[in-house]
């Protein structure tokens, strides 16, 4: 066995190290364990065990998970970019925003810049990346895709595109409120103040994690004026429908690719790390969930063929001799009879009955 030979100083005494004695002492050094690109200088002792969290980036367990993973992420992305779409294209086709409420439209845009400048920075900048894995560990993903950046970036331009529509279109006498632009403007002072106090420390996934939460918290207000401005006109009329149920399928595929994720690696830190997602998913699910019920089954009922308003009309004149309150009560019955959506087949049989002189919709 080679033997390397150095002279000590004191005692002048010929001490011998081995080819084994180097390799023992490389292994309790964690630096030289580490990938090149995560090398650093020698550790004190006291830090020995960062080895043991921080190792070299985890790869997928299952080569099937993972395509299925890429697969639902961009599902997921091709919903809610198209969810985008039927909006604009209704604002065009009609040559107006009435309908839409501005408020939301103004907190969306706030929340769709956040998002998207959390996305980027998570996605592109290695010290945003470098320290992510020192506060979760080396052995977990970034959770952030590149669908998740694909996304951002249409979201942004779309909702964009819409902010303009808002401003060229007929939008009667809608305006933006006072508390809304307030909501607005103090995000975009947290975010400069936050800022401010990560700039010169450096701590710039605490910087981004801010803009996640800033999108996070306005994801829970957005919807709200727009459904309640759908409850007061008991319409839904300007808002696209479209735009929810691809809204809806993008937000459950979303959880369900964070959940492949999480069985894979066996851990629900992508969940915690990326808590923005999951909160920006879970609450879609219930707003979107009222649009379907406003939609399909408070307001929007089905158009009635214009020969049942000819012949509630018809029965209105000739009820209006008769006794006032007799006359209300037999025309709201009526009405009530053939408004509903599952008694056309009934309207279209009292419109091939010969009507004579005697006839009664009662007999």
């Amino acid at each position: 066995m080679k033997v390397m030979a150095s002279r000590e100083q004191t005692g002048g005494t010929l001490v011998g190290t081995t080819d084994c004695d180097t390799e023992e002492n490389s292994i309790h050094d964690p630096s030289t364990l580490l990938p090149p690109h995560l090398n650093r200088p020698p550790f004190p002792s006291h830090q020995k065990h960062w080895l043991l969290l921080h190792q070299a980036p985890v790869e997928w367990h299952s080569t099937y998970l993972h395509v299925l993973y890429e697969a639902l992420g961009w599902l997921a992305f091709a919903a809610w970019s198209f969810s985008f779409h039927p909006q604009v294209i209704l604002n065009f086709k009609r040559k107006s925003v009435v309908g839409l409420n501005f408020d939301y439209l103004l907190l969306n845009l706030t929340k769709q810049i956040s998002y998207f400048t959390y996305n980027i920075c998570m996605y592109f900048i290695p010290a945003v990346q470098r320290q992510y894995h020192e506060r979760y560990g080396y052995s977990e993903l970034i959770p952030v895709g590149p669908s998740d950046v694909a996304y951002s970036i249409h979201g942004v331009l779309f909702t964009s595109i819409t902010a303009y529509q808002a401003l060229v279109y007929e939008k009667g006498s809608q305006k933006v409120s006072m508390i809304t632009v307030g909501i607005s403007c103090g995000a975009w002072f947290a975010a400069g103040l936050c800022t401010v106090i990560a700039w010169p420390k450096g701590q710039w996934i605490w910087l981004v994690s801010r803009f996640n939460t800033i999108q996070s918290a306005i994801t829970f207000i957005k919807y709200i004026p727009q459904a309640w401005m759908n409850h007061k006109r008991k319409s839904t009329d300007g808002y696209s429908i479209e735009n929810i149920i691809l809204d809806l399928f993008g937000s459950s595929t979303n959880l369900v690719q964070m959940g492949v994720q999480s069985f894979d690696q066996g851990s629900y830190v992508n969940f915690i790390g990326n808590m923005g997602k999951l909160l920006f998913c879970a609450v879609v699910l219930v707003y979107d969930g009222i649009f379907v019920v406003q939609h399909f089954c408070l307001y929007n009922l089905p158009e009635q063929p214009n020969y049942v308003i000819t012949l509630l009309n018809e029965k209105q004149s000739k009820v209006a001799t008769t006794d006032e309150s007799d006359a209300n009560s037999q025309y709201n019955d009526v009405k009530q009879l053939f408004c509903g959506r599952y008694f056309v087949s009934i309207a279209e049989s009292v419109r091939s009955y010969p009507m004579g002189e005697g006839f009664d919709l009662y007999s």
